[in-house]
């Protein structure tokens, strides 16, 4: 389901933001995470990419990149 709608991820306050691509005016999918530095939270998200099925979040605040699956389960960082 999030899988196909990864190319419209977005960073947004403390969450990863995935719209759906069927609709033109986007509803949400799903989010991913809350404010904090612990694995899977943010502290200012401020860009994604998507790469063989993981997706790297660059998480300026915690000064680091976060890997998810595409489902948006916490992998590494």
């Amino acid at each position: 389901m999030i899988a196909g709608s990864l190319a419209s991820v977005l960073a947004v306050a403390w969450f990863i933001w995935v719209p759906s691509p069927r609709e033109l005016s986007y509803s949400l999918l799903a989010t991913w995470g809350e404010q904090g530095s612990g694995p899977g939270q943010f502290n200012e998200p401020t860009g994604v990419a998507v790469h063989d099925g993981e997706v790297f979040v660059s998480d300026a605040r915690n000064a680091r990149i976060q890997i998810f699956d595409t489902e948006g389960h916490f992998k590494r960082q």
